[in-house]
């Protein structure tokens, strides 16, 4: 009676291989005599019996057909050895595995991809995706997105496997308003020519809220005590280069050190005026933290000192840098 060495066998086939590729030799072993030694061998079974067909005579198994992985992975052969003439036999099953071949390449669903973002946005906020799509399954349909030359360092990140772009650093639209960028879809290993695909990125960058900046961090100053009430003691002056109104209008403000209310400011033009009558023997000096508050939301506030020394009464008032 033929056998076979093992009850089962693995074997496996590339997609796109030409009809009659072999796949698996089998050989059954018969020990009765030379006439009935003689096996044949015959499919009888299983989900490939109609896609392969084996060699009556050396029980080699071939194909039928040229296979896609993308429509199956996986045949099951039922493979039957027999004496002619004989109802002795043995069996064996076969199992074939197609594997999958990079038939297909990465392709941008879009050429072109417009996003917009505040420059106030920060480290790692999300801007948008880029997607491309490619038709094989399994590692063969892995898809990594790779920024190409400069476009690495531009201010913007791209997750290799999802293609979400992300703020990598801080954005100042006053210094780029715009900002295209060249974008790589492609396969798992080296570039081999027309493997891939590429896109661009254009992303707009609104203005944000930055905040007023004085022309100077310290104001000093000397001034006498007993000066009337409403003197004039210094400007400060602050300017905003946001491009939005609400976020470039600021009004002045004392925010810190004006105990006893002994100074104002004027909330448009930023001069300090005394707003009580000065005593060094109750403060020889007062130091005074001036905002300049704009009205964006959320509202942002620039900050300068003004350091202010009291001399004694008569000396007057004397301006330094």
């Amino acid at each position: 009676m033929p056998l076979f060495p093992k009850s089962s066998y693995e074997a496996e086939i590339q997609e796109n291989a030409p009809v009659n590729t072999p796949v698996l030799q089998l050989s059954a072993i018969d020990k009765d005599s030379a006439k009935y030694a003689q096996v044949h061998y015959v499919i009888i079974g299983g989900t490939g019996k109609n896609v392969f067909h084996i060699n009556q005579t050396t029980g080699l198994i071939l194909s039928r057909i040229s296979f896609d992985y993308e429509d199956r992975r996986e045949f099951s052969l039922d493979v039957m050895a027999s004496n002619p003439d004989s109802s002795l036999f043995g069996t064996t099953e076969v199992r074939v595995r197609i594997l999958g071949v990079n038939e297909y390449f990465p392709r941008f669903v879009q050429p072109v991809f417009q996003f917009v973002v505040s420059e106030s946005a920060g480290l790692g906020y999300q801007v948008g995706s880029v997607e491309a799509t490619d038709e094989d399954s399994g590692p063969d349909g892995l898809i990594y997105y790779l920024f190409l030359g400069s476009s690495i360092d531009r201010g913007f990140a791209v997750n290799v496997n999802t293609g979400a772009i992300t703020v990598s650093r801080r954005l100042d639209r006053e210094s780029q308003s715009r900002v295209v960028l060249s974008v790589l879809a492609k396969n798992f290993g080296s570039i081999r020519g027309n493997d891939i695909d590429e896109a661009q990125i254009i992303i707009t960058i609104q203005d944000g809220n930055d905040p007023p900046v004085f022309g100077k961090d310290l104001y000093t100053v000397d001034l006498s005590e007993g000066t009337p009430v409403g003197t004039h003691v210094v400007s400060v002056e602050a300017s905003d280069i946001d491009i939005r109104p609400l976020n470039s209008r600021f009004s002045y403000e004392i925010l810190q050190g004006n105990d006893h209310n002994a100074f104002r400011i004027d909330v448009v033009t930023g001069r300090i005026e005394t707003g009580a009558l000065l005593d060094r023997e109750t403060a020889s000096s007062y130091s005074l933290i001036v905002g300049a508050v704009d009205i964006g939301e959320p509202p942002q506030t620039g900050t300068a000192t003004v350091q202010i020394t009291l001399r004694g009464r008569y000396l007057g008032i004397f301006f330094s840098r």
